[in-house]
């Protein structure tokens, strides 16, 4: 009996010492940061694979675009582009393009037009009263281009956040999801980087 149980006991040590020379990776599922500018919130790219299938697809819909630019708050970047400013920082002036322009009041994700003119991305979320969000971009294919999130998004200005985006790829989607229901107003512009300013 007193053999079997030192063969336990020496067993038992063994697989101590075996575990404890084993390296664990505990950032392998999380993917690295994506290149930001000018952002205002937190900005990552989120540990999804592809766009939420279970929220309602707004179709893309250049018409009457104009209109809602125009509806959107004064403080956020695509209406100040429609009356002819420049207000992004490091931007070419006149390399701005607003690619969708949205009042909503539940969770949503809206088909933006495929042909991109720039290599950044800036989104621009403004809330009717104080509520938690996260915005993500998807290219065609449903990967994640980058987003980002905010615990309170309040009426006092406009969360951006700004998305590198390398190689120019097709953009497919972006998705706005929210705490509860209330009125969001939504902004997609497309810009190109001034190096070196």
């Amino acid at each position: 009996m007193k053999r079997f149980s030192g063969l336990i006991a020496a067993l038992a040590g063994l697989a101590l010492v075996l575990t404890a020379c084993v390296p664990i990776d505990t950032n392998a599922s999380i993917p690295p940061p994506d290149e930001s500018t000018g952002s205002t919130g937190d900005t990552y790219v989120p540990p999804v694979e592809a766009p939420r299938e279970d929220l309602p697809l707004q179709e893309y819909s250049a018409i009457d675009l104009d209109q809602r630019i125009a509806k959107l708050p004064r403080s956020m970047a695509a209406p100040q582009i429609q009356q002819g400013s420049h207000p992004i920082d490091h931007g070419v002036p006149g390399s701005e393009r607003v690619l969708l322009a949205e009042q909503l009041t539940a969770s949503s994700r809206f088909a933006l037009p495929r042909e991109n003119t720039g290599d950044r991305v800036l989104i621009e979320v403004a809330c009717s009263r104080s509520i938690g969000f996260e915005v993500m971009l998807f290219d065609i294919d449903g990967a994640p281009l980058g987003g980002g999130s905010s615990s309170e998004c309040s009426p006092g200005g406009p969360n951006g956040f700004g998305i590198g985006i390398r190689g120019n790829p097709q953009l497919g989607q972006v998705q706005l999801a929210f705490d509860r229901e209330s009125g969001m107003e939504l902004s997609v512009v497309t810009f190109t980087h001034a190096d070196g300013q």
